[in-house]
């Protein structure tokens, strides 16, 4: 819109123009005023009447609204905006404090609580208590699925630990076990994911465990496929991800025995 049609004091969609127009270097500015959140800002000439309202109002209209969703012991009370590329929710603790968390750390579970549930479960491991509580957790049915694949000759799949050679460490074994589990793993982060051993043929210990999704976890797998493209390493499935190519495709290339530059810089064949 040119600056001699825009009026001092008019509504333009939701932007309300409140000050008259100045320069920063060659852009002409107005001072403006968000009509649905009230946040004043200044807007280019030639974005008046395009623009439909503030930068946080039209994204919090593009994004999915958690308010008074429950994770957890957290409930969301607000949308607090965005840091650093990422979406805030105010969120209010059973315990009454009030936190700003992410929306991607609410949806997986990382998050659920403004840290007292982490100070809860530590109370339980006083002297005078006998046990640490948590036996119908996740996180200690996770631990003891782990010890019995490696320690249990009767599960089903003690045979490949064993013939491997894998095995549990010394702290994450014995009457402690699963505290020192915990303090070295972090609470289980969410229904997605399980335990993770990063080097297929190392042990269960705290350098070579991760929480991770079902997605890392099958590009963990001994038996994947591992191309060298670039300069880089990493799975097929990774690379096709990567590169936005269809998997089974550049599978049968590759078993046709196609080199890595041509299997995935060939184009596809269009029908």
């Amino acid at each position: 819109m040119r600056v001699d049609e825009i009026i001092i004091g008019q509504r333009y969609n939701d932007i309300v123009i409140t000050g008259p127009v100045f320069k920063i270097g060659a852009t002409k500015y107005f001072s403006c005023k968000c009509a649905k959140c009230g946040k004043e800002f200044k807007i280019a000439a030639e974005f008046v009447g395009r623009n439909k309202c503030c930068k946080e109002c039209s994204y919090k209209e593009r994004i999915r609204d958690l308010t008074g969703n429950r994770y957890g012991r957290l409930v969301v009370l607000s949308f607090a905006g965005r840091r650093r590329g990422k979406t805030m929710w105010k969120c209010k603790c059973d315990c009454g404090t009030i936190k700003d968390v992410n929306s991607s750390d609410l949806l997986s579970g990382g998050t659920r609580s403004c840290g007292c549930l982490h100070r809860d479960v530590f109370s339980m491991w006083t002297p005078h208590n006998k046990t640490h509580g948590m036996k119908d957790t996740s996180e200690f049915n996770i631990w003891s699925m782990m010890k019995n694949r490696c320690t249990n000759p009767n599960c089903n799949r003690h045979q490949f630990y064993k013939d491997k050679g894998i095995k549990v460490c010394d702290r994450w074994l014995g009457p402690d076990g699963f505290i020192h589990f915990i303090e070295d793993m972090g609470m289980h982060p969410g229904p997605n994911y399980s335990i993770d051993r990063i080097d297929n043929d190392g042990d269960y210990c705290p350098e070579n465990c991760r929480w991770a999704t079902d997605k890392e976890q099958a590009n963990n797998h001994s038996n994947n496929i591992i191309i060298e493209y670039n300069g880089r390493k990493q799975t097929l499935a990774l690379w096709c991800d990567e590169l936005g190519l269809p998997y089974g495709t550049i599978w049968m290339r590759f078993r046709r025995g196609w080199s890595a530059k041509r299997a995935f810089e060939q184009p596809l064949r269009r029908w």
